[in-house]
């Protein structure tokens, strides 16, 4: 790929002058079954990030009316695809294209699932929301990073990230970044 592309999609590319690096190309790159093996294993401290994470979402929902929850770097799936037990419809959006097919593969064979997948570039959230028609359908997003997803992506995108995702949540929506602590942590 040429320098200071990004790809939104298996095939089509983006405007030039959007930032590409490294660590980000490893993501987009990354195998499903090496990304699946390293997390979900039950020594992993990523098991009981996700776990935690799932039931706080699930908690958020009860108390608030979101109307829809996006997972925004959904990886394989394990946060955003364990939720079908959730009235409110689910999106998850990734840079891998064979994270998404996996996680439509994996999750979505349900005809009463709510959830949809996505390859999508975080830096451009906000643009791709509004191209898809997600901002006139949901006024009341709850925007969700795990932890490790955050924590992936190059330290000088973060910030414009977590903007994107302030501006897709808007007024009436909430952006939720989840951190886990020391006590999560098995020795």
């Amino acid at each position: 790929m040429p320098p200071n592309t990004v790809h939104t999609s298996a095939s089509e590319p983006q405007a030039a002058g959007a930032l590409e690096h490294d660590e980000t190309q490893l993501w987009k790159d990354l195998s499903v079954d090496s990304w699946k093996n390293s997390v979900m294993s039950k020594d992993s401290v990523f098991y009981d990030l996700y776990i935690d994470t799932r039931r706080r979402i699930i908690d958020a929902c009860e108390k608030h009316s979101y109307d829809v929850v996006v997972e925004v770097g959904c990886g394989t799936g394990e946060v955003i695809g364990h939720l079908d037990e959730l009235k409110t419809p689910r999106i998850g959006v990734d840079i891998n294209p064979d994270f998404v097919d996996h996680c439509v593969a994996t999750y979505k064979n349900s005809s009463t699932s709510k959830v949809e997948f996505f390859v999508a570039d975080a830096m451009k959230l906000d643009e791709w929301w509004a191209s898809m028609g997600f901002d006139k359908k949901y006024k009341a997003p709850l925007m969700v990073c795990p932890n490790n997803t955050i924590m992936i992506m190059p330290m000088e995108i973060r910030d414009t990230v977590i903007e994107k995702m302030r501006v897709v949540a808007g007024i009436e929506g909430r952006i939720v970044i989840t951190y886990w602590n020391g006590r999560m942590v098995r020795a």
